[in-house]
């Protein structure tokens, strides 16, 4: 009963939990030439926006950042820009699945972390917008890359949230420079990319955000909930006596005394 009222209870809290599988991100761009034929309207491509995200299991086994072979499957895409006829559109886009295989027979310790040099390929299947017309594409470039591997447990919290949880497997970030060609019914182009690259371990945990739970707003409203101030109870004292004040005795000049006229009657 417990197990089934904790993610409930997570929700409840702002909280929920993370996995992040091992894997690589990769952003490049570069010239581009070729033909997109597109019935009226065609492109000539000029340059080239790369994006891919792979999943990359052997990132998990142990010393992953000095091994000398990489392999990775994932998905990207190409942003092509180019000239066009007015008033057509100037941009167009291919994306779909690749497998990719990496060799890096240049590995350095540097420090606590590994350099490494190789090259890598990719083999692409691609649909190419706004047809959606399948073709293929390929790609090698050279790569380095420094990174480590990281195990063990990490936390994080300030005024906005938290988080913990643990990580393993090997990271990176590297650069890299290189060709590629795509190819398709009645299109092709080809394009030179450089750009940057980062590898992530897998991650598992616990995000939670801090949910303000206060009345106040823009609009002035008053908080519904309201703080009562307490005084402390006074005691109760009984009030000295005022002392009564005896009047002064009378001043003897001033006590009328027989006129001398009565006197002598």
């Amino acid at each position: 009963m417990n197990k089934l009222l904790a993610p409930l209870l997570a929700l409840s809290t702002g909280c929920l939990p993370f996995v992040v599988p091992p894997g690589k991100l990769s952003a490049g761009a570069g010239p581009a030439a070729g033909q997109v034929e597109r019935g009226t309207g065609d492109l000539e491509p000029k340059s080239v926006t790369t994006l891919r995200a792979g999943f990359h299991p052997l990132s998990m086994m142990p010393e992953s950042s000095s091994r000398r072979f990489d392999a990775g499957v994932g998905y990207g895409g190409d942003l092509v820009f180019g000239h066009a006829p007015p008033p057509y559109n100037r941009r167009t886009s291919a994306h779909g699945p690749y497998l990719e295989g990496a060799y890096y027979p240049v590995r350095l310790p540097a420090g606590g972390a590994t350099f490494r040099w190789g090259a890598r390929a990719n083999l692409d299947l691609l649909f190419l917008e706004p047809r959606d017309v399948m073709g293929w594409g390929g790609t090698v470039v050279t790569e380095l890359e420094i990174g480590g591997h990281s195990s063990g447990a990490f936390a994080d919290a300030d005024g906005d949230g938290a988080v913990f949880g643990t990580a393993f497997g090997g990271w990176s970030i590297g650069a890299f420079a290189g060709g590629s060609a795509r190819s398709f019914p009645d299109s092709r182009y080809g394009a030179f990319t450089a750009g940057l690259s980062a590898r992530l371990p897998f991650m598992a945990g616990i995000l939670c955000c801090a949910w303000s739970g206060g009345g106040g707003s823009d609009s002035g409203s008053s908080s519904s909930s309201t703080t009562t101030v307490r005084l402390p109870k006074r005691r109760h004292q009984t009030k000295p006596a005022t002392p009564v004040r005896s009047s002064p005795p009378p001043d003897p000049e001033r006590i009328s005394t027989p006129k001398r006229d009565e006197l002598k009657r």
